[in-house]
């Protein structure tokens, strides 16, 4: 582990104290891991969410992107379908 030095406010380190030993941590800096770890989980499961999402959302787009272009693509001059073969 890299040591990390981070100031608290007296209040808050009062509070984060006095949690710490109601919830059973050996210290306050084992509160502050586990409660770092558990905001970072939380934002990594969002993300994902989200992409998953936003994929979801191109996807559904990209499909109404080719149905709307499928018959302008289909009697296109550029089309290979359309084009002369000697």
């Amino acid at each position: 582990m890299h040591p990390r030095a981070i100031r608290f406010s007296e209040k808050a380190t009062k509070e984060i104290d006095i949690v710490a030993k109601k919830r059973g941590f050996s210290s306050s800096s084992a509160f502050i891991r586990y409660a770092v770890d558990q905001e970072i989980s939380v934002r990594e499961v969002a993300l994902v969410g989200a992409e998953e999402r936003l994929a979801a959302t191109l996807s559904r787009c990209g499909e109404r992107y080719f149905d709307w272009a499928a018959p302008s693509r289909r009697y296109s001059p550029t089309s290979t379908h359309s084009q002369k073969r000697f």
